[in-house]
């Protein structure tokens, strides 16, 4: 599996698959990405996931697979969250 860091925003890169990591219910994207926010917010929306600490979900979003990573609520969140 091959990873890359760019900041192209995410909608003009080429790829297979995305993980976005969400506070609750908001989105960890950084700035320029207002198209695939919303797009994805749309779908999670619709769906059980709450953005949990450790919680979870695959999303298919015009050929691409999103992965939605819950980290928990701004007031529970600590480093060591992201180690389990």
């Amino acid at each position: 599996m091959k990873f890359s860091v760019s900041p192209t925003p995410l909608s003009d890169q080429k790829k297979d698959a995305l993980i976005v990591f969400y506070q609750g219910t908001n989105t960890l994207l950084p700035s320029g990405n207002n198209s695939l926010e919303k797009k994805l917010g749309a779908l999670v929306s619709k769906s059980a996931f709450k953005g949990g600490a450790g919680q979870t979900a695959i999303f298919q979003l015009e050929g691409t697979q999103i992965i939605t990573a819950g980290i928990g609520s701004v007031a529970d969140f600590y480093n060591g969250l992201m180690e389990q």
